[in-house]
Order: C-alpha cells, then sequence, then structure tokens
C-alpha cells in the first residue's frame, strides 16, 4: 500500500510540472520541494525550441517560475501520511482488523449465522439448528431452534445414525424393552420382565428361565374316531360343567354330584358326595387338584349376574376313591383372581387358569402354574371376547400345550369347531370340524391313551340319541411320549 501511494505522489507532481511549465500557472505553495540536481539538468537540455525558450523566460518572472519535483521530500510525505499525517476519513490501513459486534434484543436482530446471546450480542451459532448426534446406542444430543445450545436425551427407540428413534407402540400383551417390543413370557433376554435375561442354557417358559430340556407338550390331533359314550343322567343328573383324568379315572360335574368312571372304557361309575366346580389336571401323573381360596373354599361357580372375584391361592389335590382332597395343598406362589367365564386348562406338569372378566371392558388375565412348586406368571391377554362355549357353572375347561417357550390352550370354540389359542395373544385357530358338537363346554385329554375326552347334553355326532352323555374318542399328542 505505501508503494502505490508513493509512485502516485511521483506522478502527480510530473504532471503538476509540466502543466505550470506549459500554461504558466504557479504549482502549489503549500507543499514545499527540495533541490534536485539531476532535473534541473534534464531542464537545461530540454528539447524545446528556443522561440518557446524565449517565450518562457518573457511570460515567467523568477518569482513566478515553476518549482522543481523533490522526489525525496514526496517519499517523506508519503511516509508521513502512512503514519497518520494525511487523514483519510478512517483507520490506519494496516491496522489489525477488530470485530464489531452488533447490539440485539432477540434473534431477528442478528443476521447470518449468529443468534442474540443473553448478553445481548449478536454471536456465532454454537451448532446447527435442529441438529441430532448420537452419543451412544440409546441417548443424543439435539441442537436447539436457535443454534445456541445442544441438549442430551434418551431414545426410546435408539439412536441410529444420528436420529433418536421414538419408543414404538407395543399392542398389548407385548412390552416395550430397549426399544423393542417383545413378549415378557417368551423373550430369554427379557424374561418376565425387561432386562432380566436368562442363562445362555436356559429358555424363557412363561416368564420363568427354564432349562432347555424342559418338555413341550401339545395335542397332535382330534378326531371323532374310536369314539365311546355313555349316558349319566342318573349319576350326575344335568350337565354343570367340569372335567379332568385323575388315577385313571374320568371325573366329571353334575348339577346332582360329581363322580367318575374308568377313563379306559367309561365302566365302574364311582359318584362324590359333592360337587367340583374347579378342577384342573396335571397331565404327566393324571393327579387332579382343586382350586381353593386361602380359607381353603374351593370355587363354586359363578353367574353372569354376580360376577364376584374368587382368589385362589392353593391347589388341594383330589382323591379319586373318596372324591375329597388328600395331602397338604400346594400353595400358590401369587394369587389367581378369577371371575365369571373362568378357565381352567390341563397341561403336562403345569396348568393354565383364564382369569374370565367381571365387566365387557375388563382386561383378561392368564395364569400359567406349576403344579412342580406353586409358581405362577400372570400373562395380561386383551379386552375382547374369545369363541368359546360356557358351561352352567359359569366356567370352561381344555388342554394346555407348551411349544417353544409359547403357550395354548385347545377348547370347543363352537357347535362344530375345536380351536387352539395362544397365550396371551388371544389369537385362535381351528384344528378340528365336526358337523354337531352339541354343547359341549369341557374337554380334557389323556396322552397316553391317545383319547381326549368331553361331556355333553343332547345329541352330537357321538351320540346321537344323547341325553347327558359323557364320552371319549381318539386324539394324537406331539410330545412327550405317552
Amino acid at each position: 500500500m505505501r508503494l502505490l501511494i508513493a509512485s502516485a505522489a511521483l506522478v502527480v507532481g510530473a504532471s503538476a510540472s509540466s502543466c505550470t511549465a506549459r500554461t504558466g500557472s504557479a504549482f502549489p505553495t503549500d507543499v514545499a520541494l527540495g533541490d534536485d540536481a539531476s532535473l534541473r539538468s534534464d531542464a537545461a537540455t530540454d528539447d524545446t525550441s528556443a522561440a518557446d525558450d524565449a517565450s518562457l523566460s518573457h511570460d515567467a518572472s523568477p518569482a513566478d517560475a515553476p518549482p522543481t519535483l523533490d522526489l525525496g521530500a514526496a517519499v517523506d510525505a508519503v511516509v508521513a501520511a502512512d503514519a497518520g499525517a494525511l487523514d483519510v476519513g478512517g483507520p490506519p490501513l494496516d491496522a489489525p482488523a477488530t470485530d464489531v459486534v452488533a447490539r440485539c434484543t432477540r434473534d431477528g436482530d442478528c443476521t447470518g449465522a449468529t443468534f442474540c446471546n443473553p448478553a445481548g450480542s449478536c454471536v456465532p451459532l454454537a451448532c446447527s439448528p435442529g441438529r441430532t448426534e448420537c452419543v451412544s446406542p440409546s441417548r443424543a444430543r439435539e441442537c436447539d431452534g436457535r443454534g445456541a445450545t445442544f441438549t442430551e436425551r434418551d431414545c426410546p427407540g435408539g439412536c441410529v445414525l444420528n436420529v433418536c428413534m421414538t419408543a414404538p407402540t407395543c399392542s398389548p400383551p407385548s412390552t416395550l424393552c430397549a426399544g423393542r417390543c417383545v413378549s415378557t413370557a417368551t423373550d430369554a433376554a427379557h424374561c418376565g420382565a425387561c432386562g432380566r435375561a436368562c442363562a445362555a442354557e436356559q429358555r424363557c417358559v412363561a416368564g420363568v428361565c427354564a432349562n432347555a430340556g424342559a418338555e413341550d407338550f401339545a395335542v397332535g390331533s382330534i378326531t371323532g374316531n374310536s369314539c365311546q359314550t355313555v349316558s349319566d343322567l342318573a349319576d350326575t343328573g344335568d350337565d354343570r360343567g367340569g372335567i379332568a383324568i385323575a388315577g385313571g379315572r374320568l371325573i366329571y360335574n353334575g348339577d346332582l354330584r360329581s363322580g367318575g368312571r374308568s377313563a379306559d372304557d367309561l365302566a365302574g361309575f364311582m359318584g362324590y358326595a359333592t360337587t367340583h366346580d374347579a378342577m384342573i389336571s396335571d397331565l404327566s401323573n393324571e393327579v387332579v387338584y382343586l382350586a381353593r381360596n386361602a380359607e381353603g373354599v374351593e370355587f363354586g361357580g359363578s353367574t353372569g349376574a354376580a360376577p364376584v372375584p374368587f382368589t385362589i391361592t392353593q391347589l388341594a389335590r383330589l382323591d379319586p376313591a373318596t372324591g375329597g382332597s388328600a395331602g397338604t395343598p400346594i400353595t400358590l406362589r401369587s394369587p389367581v383372581v378369577i371371575y365369571h367365564d373362568a378357565g381352567f386348562f390341563s397341561g403336562w406338569g403345569f396348568g393354565i387358569i383364564y382369569s374370565g372378566n367381571s365387566t365387557s371392558g375388563m382386561r383378561r388375565t392368564w395364569y400359567v402354574v406349576s403344579f412342580a412348586d406353586g409358581a405362577v406368571t400372570s400373562l395380561p391377554g386383551i379386552t375382547g371376547g374369545i369363541a368359546h362355549h360356557v358351561c352352567e357353572n359359569g366356567a370352561w375347561w381344555g388342554v394346555a400345550e407348551r411349544v417353544g417357550g409359547e403357550y395354548r390352550v385347545v377348547h370347543v370354540r363352537n357347535n362344530t369347531t375345536i380351536g387352539r389359542t395362544r397365550v396371551p395373544e388371544s389369537t385362535s385357530e381351528v384344528i378340528a370340524t365336526f358337523t354337531d358338537l352339541a354343547d359341549i363346554c369341557s374337554i380334557t385329554a389323556s396322552p397316553r391313551r391317545g383319547r381326549w375326552y368331553f361331556h355333553h347334553e343332547d345329541t352330537s355326532d357321538f351320540a346321537p340319541e344323547g341325553v347327558e352323555v359323557t364320552g371319549h374318542c381318539r386324539a394324537t399328542f406331539t410330545s412327550p411320549s405317552p
């Protein structure tokens, strides 16, 4: 910059000298120029014509003679101007740059990539407004809408590629665990509750970590083949509801009383002194249990008009020889609460109890009960109904399955089909179709005999002339071997 100014001074000086020589006007007197011998020498050898020289000497007096250009003085003047002697209306050209901070009261007062800070100054953005960055697989930091600061937060669905995922919506009975919907009944990483992991050699069975060698059980087929039936109107009276296999005997329940016959050929009826409205059995050893409350009172059935809850706290063993209880009851580790429309499903080493409901909008619950130690797993179900027949005592009976850690129940759906319902999802499929199942609401099974058992009133595919009928037909079971 100094070199440009010096050059400009030289040009200005030379132009002024030339103009003064030809016009006779004086060079400005406010700039003092020193002697310069070289310039005077050049002027003596100027190629101006003699006439011009005569005219020049005639018009210009010594006082008006054009000043000579002193180059040293011009440079000194430029240096002085660069030092600040020459005021050009701004800071020195080579002065360091300084930031000019704009004052503000809101972000709208600032321009460019700035925002208004609490001190009232426009300052550069701290981050890109709205930007998200993952700081862990489950947390992210997000820049606010002003670009002023980052804020960290949890990502319920996980943080993936700088996107904080929202929590998925899990439909019951699924549970949100670690950002995904799982079944705590079967998920080995979240068995019974989020984060409760099973050991490597275990699997999750109904919310409980179990050894991988635990036996599964399932119904292979239910048929109408090789059936045998017997009329029992005189023995037990009108069909009431309830059926089980105990000690080689088929136990069923009527309005008069409960009683039993040979599970093989239905011979040799033996009546009991009372009814049993809450029977459930272990199909692995054909032991029947009676559901009782803390006072030892057995569930006595219910009606839709009086859906009073009944709390089961113990299972008393049924003596098939007398119809009474025997031995020490199994104390349940947690209570099982049932209402009208309760269901009892017998399985291999375990049973499943369905709560029923007190109101149409109530959420039903499935309880998986271990006959070995009384452990109870509660699995919330749906608020809607399940297609099934209900017995006259306000309950229904079927078979409980466990396959690959999943639970299902097999039961009569209507007067033509038998179905399988997943627990606790309560979705169903048809596994057997008939022409007429009458009002069958109680079924059970004997894997060792390859039979399924039922009780109904009136006629059916199995008893064309029946009134009150007990019977069994051929069935197959996938595991374990009977």
